[in-house]
């Protein structure tokens, strides 16, 4: 959501970082910005298009490189020491471990086979190949997925109902193949799993939202309520209850989804961005997931639907990888739903400013990480932020995001998560 400072133009030692994935000698490499201006914060990312002479012949490879966030304050924010390695861990270790764990569960599909991630072409934490630490010259280099016909919904619009589905679906059986993992292989999981399991914390900033909540004679009554479950939302410590603890996400919205359109249908899906996972209840990512990416209409009439249709796919799974289900009642699912709720309320009310925020996102970043206002409606500290952050009202609520917000509230009063 953030400019980098100074854009990157080059990557150093393509050769050596691609050495393991990319056939032939890198001839040349062009560097161009992926995102808007603006649109993304956690990192820098851009497209790396490398010019590869093999047998004689030139062809391009297209990658996109992640790189470490330009500010101190974006690396506070993120943890960037600590979440950076995990996210490689997560592209070399983790992904080819759930994948192999499904081939000797005899999973031939191809349908069924784990292929909900960008391809990996080479990662390192410096140029140092005995440095511990993270500098400016970490990358994470994989596949530019829309070469091959992927892109993002606009954040603004949200999921139909048939992408919604295939969202969770998607999910479902990533989460649950973790979950078999644990279960069947555990010392594969002790292995390549947990090392890189982290809990990602920032300091939640103070929010408000009572003038929008009682500018609607619908939700004004519950403007108390959600004051409250905001406050016990910067409190919230996690407590992981197996059976059901798996992989999250962590940030599983619209603009870490990316989709392939055919005869007008998304037929594919690809989840990007692994930054901020963890260990916790499924129920995180799909509860954020619906509140911050799927449009009201088709929450007010499917919520309860998909929900059910997110356990059947993950019991489904289970059941393909020879895992006994009888613990994963859906009672208990429930169960997970109205323990992750509340937090993931709060969760997502801390995004809708971004999910609705203007095209190209925040120009610049605030000095301090408890100072960041992205929409002018909330104020973590009265001394003023080295970098200026927006001033309040700078960006004002748009009636859609209104709109949104007052269905989470009426939604989370109904299942009693606030």
């Amino acid at each position: 959501m953030f400019e980098p400072t100074v854009p990157t133009t080059s990557i150093k030692d393509l050769e050596s970082l691609t050495k393991d994935h990319v056939k032939g000698r890198i001839v040349k490499h062009e560097v161009r910005p992926l995102t808007e201006v603006g649109e993304n914060f956690g990192s820098e990312i851009v497209v790396v298009d490398m010019t590869v002479e093999e047998d004689e012949k030139e062809h391009v490879v297209h990658a996109v490189a992640k790189l470490i966030p330009p500010t101190d304050m974006q690396q506070e924010i993120f943890n960037t020491k600590v979440t950076y390695k995990n996210e490689i861990g997560f592209y070399a270790e983790i992904v080819p471990a759930l994948k192999l764990f499904q081939k000797e569960q005899g999973v031939a599909n191809v349908a069924e086979v784990l292929d909900y991630f960008p391809e990996l072409y080479g990662a390192r934490i410096s140029l140092n190949p005995s440095s511990n630490d993270i500098d400016k010259d970490a990358v994470i280099l994989m596949e530019n997925l829309k070469i091959s016909g992927f892109k993002n919904l606009d954040r603004q619009n949200g999921f139909d109902l048939p992408t919604t589905k295939l969202v969770l679906k998607t999910f479902a059986k990533f989460q649950a193949t973790v979950v078999g993992l644990k279960l069947k292989r555990p010392d594969i999981f002790e292995a390549k799993v947990k090392p890189y399991i982290y809990e990602w914390k920032s300091e939640p900033p103070f929010m408000t939202y009572d003038n929008v909540i009682t500018e609607n004679p619908e939700t004004a009554h519950l403007a108390p309520r959600v004051a409250r479950a905001l406050e016990k939302g910067k409190l919230r410590i996690k407590r992981i209850r197996e059976p059901w603890a798996t992989i999250i996400h962590n940030d599983a919205w619209v603009n870490n989804i990316m989709f392939k359109l055919s005869n007008e249908e998304v037929v594919d899906i690809k989840l990007v961005d692994f930054q901020i996972f963890d260990y916790a209840s499924p129920a995180c990512d799909v509860i954020f997931f619906l509140l911050t990416s799927v449009q009201v209409p088709v929450l007010k009439y499917h919520f309860d639907k998909l929900l059910r249709f997110y356990y059947d796919e993950f019991i489904s799974t289970l059941q393909l990888l020879r895992v006994d289900i009888n613990p994963f009642t859906y009672e208990s699912f429930q169960e997970e739903l109205k323990i992750e709720g509340p937090y993931q309320v709060y969760h997502s009310l801390f995004l809708l400013p971004v999910v609705f925020g203007p095209k190209g996102g925040f120009r610049k970043p605030p000095g301090k990480v408890r100072e960041w206002n992205p929409n002018g409606i909330s104020n973590g500290s009265s001394s003023p932020a080295t970098n200026g952050p927006p001033k309040p009202g700078a960006f004002k609520l748009t009636q859609q995001c209104k709109e949104k917000l007052w269905y989470i509230v009426e939604e989370a009063a109904k299942r009693k998560w606030i």
